[in-house]
């Protein structure tokens, strides 16, 4: 019987997977209908000298895609395109391995979409997504409004379409009155005529400038009035709207009085008719008060006595010289009045008549106001009744956080604890003092991050953050590369699936009557260059599943480290269930409850 490799290839790994499938271990099915000849062989394997545990697979049962290996039965992700527009979903489809042939035909590992396009409007960039405001005018005329949409960018499409980024309202107008500016808004006063006679009134009305058009008609700028004609009194000029006295006589006796008038100038007309400037009154005679000359009309001031005590006032009165006779009769030219009695307090002297704050209290608690009263002081006596000259407010306390003194008033940050793991935050408040109260509730004064846990590969020390570079297998044949990969080291979780420190690669082989090695894994020979597929646990709980890994044989080395032929998932809890009342065998019923009891408890 005659067989293709790949026909071989899939008849051999159902039949050891027909042998080292136990009844609770997840079932790797490779052919739903095996032929009457695949049965045959998978008869065959079962009694042949490899071991029913063992899996070997021919190496050329694997598929590539984009340099990627696909083991037989796997499969893989693959996208019809790398990229796609924007506004567009990937495609993908699941290609499955078997007999070394790819099923689907999409070519791409991965693909992206697109970034949305922006749009440009007037030089701006407008990014996906954003809006700018947009004019229908660039400019309008003064009293328009200037029109405006919202043009949102949707993937390199601007909707709206308004041309404009901004737009300015024109200046309003000025006007023009006799060659003078007059803005817009701006009011002047102008008059019917530029003057009128002397009695008469300046018509006017205020013009105001509205957009290029001044209301109103009046066209002079100023009005001005016609001036009076003045008089002449004993020559002398009175202009129009003065006065001047005039007297009946030039001269009178003392003890007479000179008659006199108003003579007023009305646009030149002087009223009255007394003709003299002036009048002369004869000189009186003065008076003596204490030896003192009193002249005829002055007026003195006169004490009943010369001093009085203090608290009382200096009785006066006014004394008039008439033409030598002095009214009156207090005969003291000065009276003094004696001296107002100061005051003591808290050893300092207080003047009569001043005023000093005084406090009930010398200090008072923080937060609290001193209050104070005036006291003055009247002839010797002080008024009020506080004691004290002054009173000082007390400082606020301060607070107390683990061994250090904030300040009333000082701002601290308190953390909830003293450390957190690496990856989390230390959470903070700002705790305040006041008056020796400590706002919050967070105890510590520092928190800090613990340092990230570091990873272990092979017992070397790999730091977190920190890389090693790991092989797929330690050995490769001579012509193969050694293929690796860097594993990061993240908190103590170490990247990546390749387990060995070192590579060599295998000098060219032996003259050709030695053959490379097998290899050898509990007792199941593995020929060179053939696969096995082993457990990585013997034991997986019952809702867990059993993880594999294939292990290749080249020249005596076995790749990977799973070394378990079978994998048991433990069986699920039984459902427990409440105990069985005891059954009255005589009388086939439950003691309690009555019921017939089960056969087989009778």
């Amino acid at each position: 019987m005659v067989f293709s490799k790949k026909k071989l290839s899939s008849i051999v790994l159902a039949a050891i997977l027909t042998n080292c499938s136990p009844a609770a271990q997840t079932s790797n099915k490779i052919d739903d209908n095996p032929s009457s000849e695949f049965s045959s062989l998978a008869t065959s394997f079962k009694s042949s000298a490899i071991s029913p545990s063992a899996i070997i697979i021919p190496d050329d049962s694997s598929c590539t895609f984009n340099g990627q290996t696909v083991m037989q039965g796997d499969s893989v992700d693959a996208f019809q395109n790398s990229t796609v527009q924007f506004g567009n979903q990937c495609i993908s489809e699941k290609r499955i391995c078997t007999n070394a042939t790819l099923s689907g035909s999409f070519q791409f590992a991965s693909c992206s979409v697109d970034q949305p396009a922006s749009c440009l409007f007037n030089g701006q960039t407008i990014p996906h997504g954003q809006s700018t405001a947009a004019y229908q005018n660039s400019s309008v005329a003064f009293g328009e409004t200037c029109l405006s949409e919202s043009r949102i960018c949707n993937n390199g499409v601007l909707s709206g379409s308004n041309q404009f980024s901004s737009c300015q309202v024109g200046a309003p107008a000025s006007c023009i009155f006799n060659g003078k500016t007059i803005e817009n808004g701006q009011s002047l006063r102008a008059y019917i005529a530029s003057s009128v006679k002397f009695g008469s009134s300046c018509q006017f009305e205020d013009r105001t400038c509205t957009n290029g058009v001044l209301s109103g008609s009046y066209q002079f700028e100023s009005c001005e009035i016609g001036a009076a004609a003045s008089c002449t009194f004993n020559g002398t000029i009175i202009a129009h709207g003065q006065n001047t006295t005039a007297f009946q006589n030039s001269s009178v006796s003392f003890s007479n009085t000179c008659v006199s008038e108003n003579r007023s100038c009305d646009n030149g007309v002087l009223t009255g008719s007394y003709q003299f400037s002036t009048c002369d009154i004869g000189t009186p005679t003065s008076c003596q008060f204490n030896g003192q000359t009193v002249a005829h009309g002055q007026i003195i001031t006169a004490f009943e006595s010369s001093s009085v005590p203090f608290g009382t006032s200096c009785s006066s009165e006014q004394r008039t010289c008439d033409n030598g006779n002095l009214s009156g009769s207090n005969k003291f030219a000065s009276c003094e009045v004696g001296v107002a009695a100061s005051c003591l307090f808290n050893g300092q002297t207080i003047a009569h008549g001043q005023t000093i704050n005084a406090y009930s209290v010398s200090t008072v608690e923080y937060g609290n106001t001193c209050t104070s009263e005036k006291r003055t002081c009247n002839n010797g006596t002080l008024s009020g009744t506080s004691e004290y000259a002054t009173c000082q407010v007390n400082s606020p306390a301060s607070c107390m956080l683990n061994g250090q003194t904030i300040a009333h008033g000082q701002i601290i940050n308190a953390f909830s604890t003293a450390t957190v793991s690496y990856g989390s935050i230390c959470q903070s408040e700002q705790r305040v003092c006041e008056n020796g109260l400590l706002s919050g509730s967070h105890q510590y004064s520092t928190c800090t991050i613990e340092k990230p846990a570091s990873c272990n590969f092979n017992n070397t020390i790999i730091e977190h953050g920190k890389s090693v570079l790991a092989y797929l297998s330690t050995t490769v044949n001579s012509g193969s590369t050694c293929k690796s990969e860097q594993r990061y080291c993240d908190n103590g979780v170490l990247s990546g699936s390749y387990g060995q420190s070192t590579c060599t690669i295998l000098p060219p082989n032996n003259p050709p009557d030695e053959n490379p090695k097998n290899c050898k894994i509990n007792n199941v020979i593995v020929n060179h260059g053939q696969f096995i597929k082993l457990f990585k646990a013997a034991r997986v709980s019952h809702n867990a599943k059993c993880e594999t890994e294939i292990r290749k044989c080249n020249d005596g080395n076995l790749s990977g480290s799973a070394i378990y032929q079978t994998c048991q998932a433990d069986p699920k809890p039984p459902v427990v269930t409440p105990p069985k009342k005891p059954c009255d065998k005589k009388n086939k019923h439950d003691h309690k409850d009555k019921k017939p009891c089960d056969k087989k408890d009778r």
